[in-house]
Parts: structure tokens; C-alpha cells; sequence
């Protein structure tokens, strides 16, 4: 076949290939099937083929009403399809799988890849070997592994590729064909997209760095300015919606030329689904599960092609398309946070679908518009496959520790934390060891055998309650029977408990069990459950003041009142989750008491509490600075009051969790005292030292020269001055005016009595002339204009030394020692940090920023800073919240 053989040499020899065409072209093939396929008989190799899930989907998007992100080809816009058509061979794959593919032959393929090759290679039954890719394509290293041995060939789209729009670094490329050359596997390379390249520096190919021969295909040159300058606004704007309507839980790529944006969502979110509840609100895209050819799919991918959509359509797609994402996430995490607002009336009928019959249950509230209506999403307290009791405990456990509340530790802290801050100011400083074991064990127990009354009273109802319904005794994980014997036996733990106390404190806690018993059965009788709740959460700040000084104060009477008052309060937030499903089985609570008026009620309560504390805390004699953090915590409930809403219940959850900082800032605060017990002023000192340590270190950022932190990425990242003080330095100048603020007034007694012992101006050692100070300002800035140029910056050094070692009488020692120490550990680490990249590129380059920022806040107590942003620089392809963040 000369003809055959001179096509498959022309192709080989270009390389570069337009699938999409072949596709379309093929798409005739499809039709007639299903047409005749009732009155004829096919070979078994036709009857394997299969429609394209894009070809399925442009069916529907056919439609002109329609935006969709569905399409692979390019824009027609100043783009010659009919030219492109005849340009290039639309039967390459095919005659490709004839001449290397038998039944069985392995090909490697990334994973995902171009659905058109998956389906033109299938016809002639190969094993498909997925070769996993990461944040910058294909990885190498997979083909040599042992399952890729013996391949018949690779395909590769290493620019832009369809669908996730990465693009191989060099680096990779070359790895990649010096491996294949190896292994003897050819590579097809498909690249019908590398000259709609928009940003970065031109690569060379697959085949030039394998031949050692560069190929150009210049059939498209008069046409390339125009469409990269539409591709790349189109990209910019849809980037840019994604940003302000997707969540932060989902990635994206951010690709430099091509015609496709990869979103991967959490995993829970399957985009099939998704892709229907869009379709039925006029907006369209391709699900991920189709680009996968081997076993490891992920049906929580997407493609968004923006190649063929107007930019008004682009905004108002993802604006619709957002919503229904946000949403899937909810589901998952029981709310989404800064989710107030459904950017269009499409989206939120979009967002409305998938909330079928969310009924809050308030017949008389003014139902909010369009815009501002969000949904009850699936906020079910317990999820027993997916926690880490499930994870880590065995399984015959998990239902006792999930009966006692061990998997959610919010409401153990909540208990237990007041109790440790009334132990505090009872003991006037830190309490005993002992003392903080049996009340940690005390809290831990009593709000174990709280839940267990509360499960075993409420068994027959929690199944009707969504929040509830997972719960172990009305989910049947365990029995009655079982339920009670464990009542029975932390009671016993408890009943020891009571001989590491006083007997005054032995006669309150049993004063407790009737309250704790009585509880769940008050929902049924009263709106106020959640006072008696209250009581119980918190009557550890009585046993605290007994079993300490043998006696309750009034003051501490009135903190612990404060505390049953702000329980009211965040704990009626949490009650508005039920409201619906508590109206419908007839039970009580504030929230169902307050309905409409619900914040204002709360923050009447939390009010009251702030009362409470405030002339607690004067009878009991606190410093100024219990007033201060007093302050702080009201502007956190004030903060919650701003965020809660009655007609958005589902913000209660975040809400209440919330609380847990307001009981831990109490603890903290009331340990000040301790701290400043000793001689000398030793808590003065290490306060002092401290605060001057983290405001000298943040005011480095003012600058991109001053920290090292800085300093080792600013070029990197191209962040100069004006960069850094805008985006970091006012911060940096808040936080050092607030903490030198307040240490001076946590400190102004040690203050005063310190200048009451310094010498008199006269007796203070000679001033420095002001040409001297000029003189080290002027090296100072000579040294930073000079940094970058070695020459200059060692002449400056030397002539610095000198000029202080003239003049040492004004100033002190020069320690040259320890600048050369870090010197040689920031030389170091560049030489020694740059070989890390290998590692630290799939390490890091797939964390979120959150999570990134999270994991580098808590490194920084045992690595350095500039180790840690000057290894994260090494990343390519970082967005800027990404290097923000770090």
C-alpha cells in the first residue's frame, strides 16, 4: 500500500495532528449505527464502538439557548476550520492503530487524555497503560515502570493538552523521550495546539528533541496573532469568574495557551451528576470520566473549553455554574462559608434544583429574594464511614464513641474549658495537676453520659431529624441494652471521681445528675432547653471555686451565669438547624421560641453574658487586661450576630463551632495572672523580649530587601517594595502597633517602676554625633542599592568594617561572626535547597493555598522562614494566593 505508507511518513514526519476534525468526521459512522442496528449484523469490532460523550453533549448544546463549555474545536472567529480540515490527515489514528496496534498491545496514554484517541485506539483492542500526571503533565518516571514494558507506542499532547490544558516542561520532555528511546516505545505526538500559545517561552518538540530535527507547520501563521490574543482574553475572563463563583475546595489548571481549563472538585462530587442539574439550567460542560483510560478514574473532574463562547456568555455561564458546585460541596461539610449571595437568577434556580423541598418552617417569615436565598443543605452531625473514629478506632467501637460525642470534641471543650477557667481564678494563678486531670476527666464524662441520656431518651425521634439520623441507637448500630451498661459504667469512672474532691464539691456534682438526666425530656415541655443545657455545660465553674477555696463567690456566681447565658445563645443558633424537622415531630426549643426575632434575642443573651463577666471579673478583683480581652471576645460575638442569619440555618453549624475560641480566650486570659506572680519581673521580660521579636520579624516584610523570608523570593516572585508594603507592610504596621500597645498596658506597672529607677539625662553616656548616624545610613542604603552586584557589596562590607573599627566608641561591636553564620546558611540553602525540587514540586505543587498555609504556620516552629518560602519558590506554576499564602 504505497499510498498508506506515504500518508504514515508525511505524519511522522510532521507530528502534529487535529483529532477533533477526525472525530466530527467520524461522527456520520455513529448515526448509521444506531439507525441499522436493528436490521443488520456488524462485525464485533464495529459493535465495540462507542458514541463520544462530547458528540453526546453537543447534541444537547446544539440548542442556541445553551452556553457550553463542552466544545473542543477552535473559535471561528478569524480561525479557518474548513482550512485546518483539509490541513491535516483526519484518519491518522486510525491507520496508526493499524500499523502498530494488535489485540492486546499495550499503549501508554496520560491520564486523562484526549477522548478521541481513547476512542480511534479502541477499535483495535489495545491495553491502555495510564501513565499519571501531576500539576505540570505527564510524569516520566511511569514509563519506565514494569507495566508500561513492552509498549507499542505512547501518545502525547504535550502542549495544551486536551483536556487539562497543561503544558510538559522541557525538563520532562527530554526525561520522556530519552526514556522511550530506552524502552524502544515511538511516541505519537498530537499537538494541535501548540501554536495557540499565549504566555511562556516556546518549547521544542517531542519529535525535534528526539530526531534532532525541528518541525514547523507554518499553514496557520497569517491566523495565530488573532486567536491568541482571543484565546487569551477568553481564558483570562474565565478564570477570573471562576475565582468569584467557584469554592476554594475545588483546583483548576491555569493554562497558558490551548483551549481548556481542568477542574477537579472534592471527591465526593460526581460531575455526571452535576452535569445534569446544568444542563437543565442552559449551561454545559464535559465531565472528566471519559479522559480516563485506565482504572483510576476520577469522576469528580471537568473540561471547560472557552475557545467558542463570547465573553458575556463566559460570565454568565460560570456565574450559573457556580452555584450547583457550591452546593455539592455543601453537602459534604454541612455549610460553605461566604456563600450569601447566588450571582444570577439562573444559578440560583440552579442552586434551588439541587435543595429539593428545604421547608424551614417558618410560615410567617418574609421570604428572601432570588439573589439571596440559599438552601438547608445536608447537615447530619455524623457520618459513620467518613470520620476518624472510622479511620483509626476498631469498628466495634465506633458506635460507643460516637454515642458519647468522641467524634465531634466541640461540645467536650465547651464543657470543659469554662471549668478550667474558673479553676484559674480560683487558684489565682495556674491550679494543681491534679486539679486539671479529674476536671478534664469530669467534663469529658459528664458530656459523655449527657449524650448517652439525650440518645437513649430521643431514639425514637432522631431518626426524623436530619442533623440526628445517623445517630447509633436510632440508626440501630447499637442496642438499648448495650447503651445503658455503658451509661452505666462511665458513671462508675465518675462515682471515683468524686473521692479526688472535696465534699462540698461531691454534693454539687450529685446535684448535677437529676439535671443532666432531665435535659432531653425538657424539648418536650418547654422552649428552654437550652438553659438547662447551660446549667449543665457549665457547672463545672462552681465545682471549681469549692473544691479550690471550700466556697462560691458571688462574682464567681455571676461568671458562671454569664456562661449559662452565652450557652443560651450560641447554642439557639445551633437549635435553628431543627427548626423544621423539630416543628414537624412537635418538640421545643429557643429557636423555635424566638423564630424572626431570633437575632435579636441572641444577642440580648450575649449581652447579658458580657454584663455578667464584666462585674464578675471587677467583685474578683481582675486586671485591665481581663477588660481588654473582654473587648475582644464581644467583638467575636459581635462578629457571630453579623453572620447569623434565620433564614440561613445552615451558617449555625460554623457558628457554634466558633464558640470554642471565645471559651479558650477566657482560659488563656485568666492565666495572666500566674505569669506575672514571680520576683523580678520575669513575665515583663519574656513579654517584652517576645513581642520584640515578632514585630521586629513582620516589620521585615515592610520591605523585599529587609527578611530573609522576603529576600529569598522576592525576585522569583516578582514582588518588589511598593508590592510588599501594599500587600504586606500596613498589616505588618497594625500588628506591631497593636502588640507593642498592648504589652504597654499589660506592662505599664513594671514600666513605671523601671523608669523611676533610671539615671538622670546627665548621667547617660555620650550622644552620638548626627554625622555618624548619616554615615551609617548612607552604608546602609548603599548596601541594599548594591546587594545583587558581589563587587560592590564586599567593598562596601570591607569599608564598613573599617569605618566602625575607626569609630567603635560610638557604637557596639560589629558581629561579623554571626552575620557570617547566616550568610553561609542562606548560601547553603540555595545550593543544597535547589536540589530539592524534584521532590517538593509534587509535593507542594497540588496544596491548596489554605492547606498550604496551614502546613507552613506550623513548620515554622522548627524550620527557618526563608528555608520555607525560598523551597516553596522552587514550585512552578504557583498561582498568587498560592505564593500569598506562603
Amino acid at each position: 500500500m504505497p499510498g498508506f505508507s506515504g500518508i504514515l511518513r508525511s505524519l511522522l514526519q510532521a507530528g502534529k495532528f487535529a483529532y477533533e476534525v477526525f472525530n466530527r468526521s467520524s461522527s456520520g459512522l455513529f448515526r448509521i449505527m444506531d439507525t441499522l442496528s436493528q436490521s443488520f449484523t456488524f462485525s464485533q469490532r464495529a459493535q465495540k464502538l462507542s458514541g463520544s460523550a462530547i458528540r453526546e453533549i453537543l447534541k444537547v448544546t446544539a440548542r442556541p439557548e445553551i452556553i457550553s463549555f463542552a466544545g473542543g474545536l477552535p473559535t471561528p472567529v478569524g480561525f479557518p476550520v474548513e482550512e485546518m480540515q483539509s490541513a491535516f490527515n483526519k484518519q491518522a489514528l486510525d491507520m496508526l492503530g493499524k500499523l502498530f496496534i494488535d489485540e492486546g498491545s499495550k499503549v501508554l496514554v496520560e491520564s486523562p487524555t484526549y477522548l478521541g484517541a481513547l476512542q480511534a485506539l479502541s477499535v483495535y483492542d489495545p491495553s491502555f497503560v495510564a501513565i499519571p500526571t501531576d500539576g505540570q503533565g505527564m510524569i516520566p518516571e511511569y514509563v519506565s515502570a514494569p507495566e508500561a514494558m513492552g509498549a507499542r507506542l505512547l501518545y502525547a499532547l504535550p502542549n495544551f493538552q486536551n483536556p487539562t490544558g497543561l503544558r510538559l516542561p522541557l525538563e520532562r520532555r527530554q526525561d520522556l523521550v530519552e526514556r522511550c528511546a530506552a524502552a524502544h516505545i515511538p511516541i505519537v505526538e498530537d499537538d494541535p495546539y501548540g501554536e495557540l500559545r499565549y504566555a511562556g517561552e516556546r518549547l521544542p518538540s517531542l519529535l525535534s528533541l528526539g530526531r534532532k530535527a525541528a518541525v514547523h507547520n507554518g499553514f496557520l501563521e497569517q491566523h495565530l496573532p488573532k486567536v491568541r490574543d482571543i484565546y487569551q482574553k477568553q481564558c483570562a475572563i474565565m478564570l477570573d469568574a471562576m475565582d468569584k463563583n467557584f469554592p476554594d475546595t475545588a483546583q483548576w489548571t491555569r493554562p497558558e495557551g490551548g483551549m481548556f481549563i481542568w477542574v477537579t472538585l472534592p471527591e465526593h462530587v460526581d460531575a455526571t451528576v452535576l452535569l445534569q442539574k446544568a444542563i437543565e439550567n442552559l449551561v454545559a460542560f464535559v465531565p472528566g470520566e471519559p479522559f480516563y483510560a485506565g482504572k483510576d478514574v476520577k469522576r469528580n473532574t471537568l473540561r471547560l473549553s472557552f475557545a467558542t463562547v463570547p465573553e458575556e456568555k463566559i460570565r454568565e455561564g460560570i456565574a450559573i455554574l457556580g452555584p450547583p458546585i457550591q452546593f455539592s460541596v455543601l453537602l459534604e461539610h454541612g455549610y460553605v462559608p461566604g456563600i450569601h449571595r447566588i450571582p444570577s437568577a439562573r444559578g440560583y434556580a440552579c442552586f434551588q434544583s439541587m435543595a429539593q423541598g428545604l421547608d424551614l418552617g417558618f410560615t410567617s417569615m418574609t421570604s428572601p429574594s432570588a439573589s439571596e436565598s440559599s438552601p438547608r443543605p445536608d447537615l447530619s452531625d455524623m457520618r459513620p464511614n467518613n470520620d476518624w473514629v472510622a479511620r483509626y478506632l476498631p469498628a466495634s467501637w465506633g458506635p460507643y464513641a460516637r454515642l458519647c460525642r468522641l467524634d465531634r470534641p466541640v461540645g467536650t471543650w465547651l464543657t470543659l474549658l469554662p471549668a478550667l477557667a474558673a479553676l484559674v481564678q480560683a487558684a489565682d494563678g495556674i491550679p494543681t495537676l491534679w486539679r486539671v486531670v479529674i476536671f478534664s476527666l469530669g467534663a469529658l464524662l459528664m458530656r459523655g453520659i449527657g449524650c448517652c441520656f439525650n440518645d437513649m431518651a430521643d431514639r425514637n425521634f432522631d431518626h426524623q431529624v436530619e442533623r440526628t439520623r445517623f445517630r447509633p441507637l436510632t440508626s440501630g448500630q447499637l442496642t438499648m441494652r448495650k447503651a445503658v451498661i455503658f451509661v452505666l459504667a462511665q458513671m462508675a469512672v465518675c462515682a471515683l471521681l468524686l473521692f479526688a474532691i472535696n465534699e462540698y464539691s461531691r454534693w454539687l456534682a450529685l446535684a448535677l445528675f437529676p439535671i443532666v438526666m432531665i435535659y432531653p425530656l425538657c424539648k418536650r415541655f418547654t422552649y428552654w432547653p437550652q438553659v438547662v443545657l447551660g446549667i449543665c455545660f457549665n457547672w463545672g465553674m462552681l465545682m471549681a471555686w469549692s473544691d479550690t477555696q471550700n466556697m462560691v463567690p458571688f462574682g464567681a456566681i455571676l461568671m458562671w451565669v454569664g456562661a449559662i447565658l452565652w450557652q443560651v445563645g450560641y447554642d439557639s443558633i445551633y437549635a435553628y438547624i431543627d427548626v423544621a424537622d423539630d416543628t414537624k415531630l412537635g418538640l421545643h426549643s429557643t429557636a423555635l421560641r424566638f423564630r424572626e426575632a431570633g437575632k435579636t434575642w441572641i444577642s440580648g443573651f450575649y449581652i447579658a453574658a458580657m454584663a455578667c463577666w464584666l462585674v464578675g471579673g471587677f467583685l474578683l478583683n481582675e486586671r485591665i487586661l481581663y477588660y481588654v480581652v473582654m473587648a475582644v471576645i464581644a467583638i467575636h460575638l459581635l462578629w457571630q450576630m453579623r453572620h447569623f442569619d434565620v433564614r440561613y440555618p445552615e451558617r449555625g453549624l460554623r457558628l457554634f463551632r466558633a464558640n470554642i475560641w471565645v471559651a479558650m480566650t477566657l482560659a488563656a486570659l485568666l492565666l495572666h495572672k500566674a505569669y506575672f506572680r514571680h520576683q523580678g519581673h520575669a513575665g515583663f521580660k519574656y513579654l517584652t523580649v517576645g513581642v520584640l521579636f515578632v514585630n521586629v520579624s513582620i516589620g521585615g516584610v515592610l520591605t523585599a530587601y529587609a527578611a530573609p523570608p522576603v529576600l529569598m523570593v522576592a525576585s522569583t516572585f516578582g514582588w518588589d517594595t511598593s508590592f510588599m508594603a501594599t500587600h504586606f507592610g500596613w498589616r505588618a504596621v497594625l500588628a506591631v502597633l497593636i502588640n507593642a500597645t498592648l504589652v504597654t498596658l499589660v506592662c505599664r506597672k513594671a514600666l513605671l517602676e523601671m523608669g523611676q529607677g533610671m539615671p538622670e539625662s546627665g548621667q547617660t553616656q555620650r550622644s552620638v554625633p548626627i554625622t555618624v548616624m548619616a554615615i551609617h545610613v548612607a552604608f546602609l542604603v548603599a548596601i541594599v542599592l548594591g546587594a545583587h552586584h558581589p563587587i560592590v557589596f564586599m567593598a562596601l562590607l570591607m569599608l564598613f568594617i573599617g569605618y566602625a573599627h575607626s569609630y567603635k566608641h560610638y557604637q557596639n561591636p560589629l558581629l561579623v561572626r554571626e552575620g557570617l553564620m547566616v550568610g553561609f546558611f542562606l548560601a547553603g540553602l540555595v545550593v543544597l535547597g535547589g536540589l530539592q525540587k524534584w521532590w517538593l514540586q509534587d509535593l507542594l505543587g497540588g496544596l491548596s493555598p489554605t492547606v498550604l498555609f496551614w502546613g507552613a504556620t506550623a513548620l515554622t516552629a522548627v524550620t527557618d522562614n526563608a528555608a520555607l518560602t525560598y523551597l516553596g519558590s522552587l514550585v512552578e506554576g504557583t498561582s498568587d494566593i498560592w505564593r500569598y499564602m506562603l
